[in-house]
């Protein structure tokens, strides 16, 4: 990885070059590794894991969430909200529908399905969430059992967004400005969301058997391995436009793997897990809109090859789309890791992250950071 990292390093100042350097090397390194390829036993899932439990998925519209969606379904999933921007979109009523077919196709009733408005680098649009979905189930305590941090964003510009109001917050003498759109939307809206059903999961977890407790899983980037120390300065929304949209995606997936850590110390004495994971690269809207006419190009030669090595289990780094939803499918119903929190996983394999998520100074920082931005304070122990 170290390697991967300084190769990366280098080409980032080769301009457009760039994202073909990246993507050769990506394929490269698929071949070299792919025997070491983790897979997902679907036999570790049972088929009716999510009978009678609600999940909430962020970004559940179209690419790995949409995947996760369907998988949801076909595991018996009482209900599954989608927390998307346009919940109206076209594509987002078309997963509604694949995702009632595939209940049904797997034996099970089709879920109660809805999509509500969720604008991750908005806090008015994350604090009004749990409003919205208490309305749509119809109870002033809704419960979750499953809330899947997913949606995700890459290549956008380093302008700020999420200012921070010091006086709404209580802290006249704080000095952030905000962050950019890119932490904004794959962190800190997450932070925010995540500590608004914070409740919901609880009410979840009170009313389940101890021995099933109520799951969080943040999906991060095996890219969050590229940052080499602490990016301080880029967390607190200080110099944004000097850095490469690259080092803020990377940034970004680090921050949602410290998080992960820090959030189950805090949940350690509660009957809540979190863990994070990467779920293999997929190429995705995210990654398309972010390599542009490149990858585009290239990408029907790389599903067809994703395909072909998912065949034959060597899936290590390319991965198909339809089945790029297999690790959160398996953090969040695999019975076995029902008490696993706090981890990181490549795909199914629980390995180590980087060095830096399991720094002490730096989970201290993003949490009094992202606590300061969105104005969300968790309880020290829960």
């Amino acid at each position: 990885m170290a390697l991967i990292t300084t190769i990366a390093t280098a080409v980032a100042g080769w301009g457009w070059l760039a994202p073909a350097a990246v993507v050769v090397l990506a394929v490269a390194v698929a071949v070299v590794r792919a025997v070491l390829a983790p897979t997902v036993d679907a036999a570790t899932v049972p088929p009716d894991a999510l009978a009678g439990k609600t999940v909430v998925i962020t970004g559940g519209g179209r690419g790995i969430g949409r995947a996760a969606v369907l998988d949801f379904a076909r595991l018996g999933a009482e209900r599954i909200v989608l927390a998307v921007r346009s919940p109206a979109a076209p594509y987002v009523t078309a997963t509604l529908d694949a995702a009632a077919a595939a209940a049904v196709a797997a034996g099970h009733h089709p879920p109660h399905m809805a999509a509500l408005r969720l604008d991750l680098a908005s806090l008015d649009s994350v604090r009004a969430f749990p409003a919205a979905l208490a309305a749509e189930m119809r109870t002033r305590e809704p419960a979750i059992h499953v809330l899947v941090n997913n949606a995700g964003a890459m290549g956008l510009g380093p302008d700020l967004v999420m200012p921070h109001d010091p006086a709404a917050c209580g802290e006249p003498g704080c000095t952030l400005t905000g962050v950019d759109l890119t932490l904004a939307t794959n962190h800190m809206g997450h932070f925010a969301l995540t500590h608004a059903l914070l409740p919901a999961l609880e009410r979840a977890a009170a009313a389940s058997p101890p021995s099933d407790p109520a799951r969080i899983v943040n999906v991060t980037s095996v890219t969050h391995n590229m940052v080499s120390a602490w990016p301080a300065d880029y967390i607190a929304g200080h110099n944004v436009a000097a850095t490469n949209s690259m080092f803020r995606y990377a940034a970004s997936k680090l921050a949602n793997v410290v998080y992960t850590h820090a959030l189950a110390t805090r949940l350690d004495s509660s009957c809540i897990t979190v863990n994070a994971c990467h779920p293999g690269n997929v190429i995705t809207d995210v990654t398309a809109n972010y390599f542009g006419p490149f990858i585009r190009v290239v990408t029907p030669i790389a599903t067809s090859l994703a395909w072909i090595l998912y065949a034959l289990g060597l899936n290590w780094s390319i991965r198909p789309l339809a089945k790029g939803s297999e690790a959160l499918v398996y953090l969040v119903a695999a019975p076995h890791l029902r008490f696993v929190s706090g981890a990181y996983f490549n795909i199914s394999r629980l390995t180590e992250a980087s060095r830096l998520s399991y720094d002490a100074a730096a989970a201290e920082d993003l949490w009094r950071v992202s606590e300061h931005i969105t104005c969300a304070k968790y309880p020290v122990h829960m």
